[in-house]
């Protein structure tokens, strides 16, 4: 696995296309954090991912569309709770606890 910075994949794309072609993956980060991944096309399968998607299901983090669909779709964040959350952070700070 090759790790790489978006900068260095915009003016090397072929050189690194060439790797991918051959079996590698491409990590790309911008600013030290990572943002995507090139990795071979796999016409069937869906290959290193399948198994983290279907992990995301059991947890309830994510859902397919359909019994034999294989595309998948992530869950909305409850973001009501997390208002009510952060407000009673903000309040217990007012409060110098």
């Amino acid at each position: 696995m090759i790790s790489t910075n978006i900068s260095t994949i915009k003016s090397r794309l072929s050189s690194y296309l060439d790797q991918v072609k051959c079996g590698e993956t491409v990590i790309i980060s911008d600013r030290a954090h990572p943002v995507a991944i090139l990795a071979p096309y796999q016409p069937h399968g869906g290959g290193e991912w399948a198994p983290r998607l279907a992990d995301l299901v059991r947890k309830g983090m994510a859902a397919t569309r359909g019994k034999r669909d294989t595309s998948f779709k992530i869950k909305p964040r409850d973001v009501a709770r997390e208002a009510r959350l952060v407000e009673a952070v903000l309040e217990e700070r007012a409060a110098g606890r």
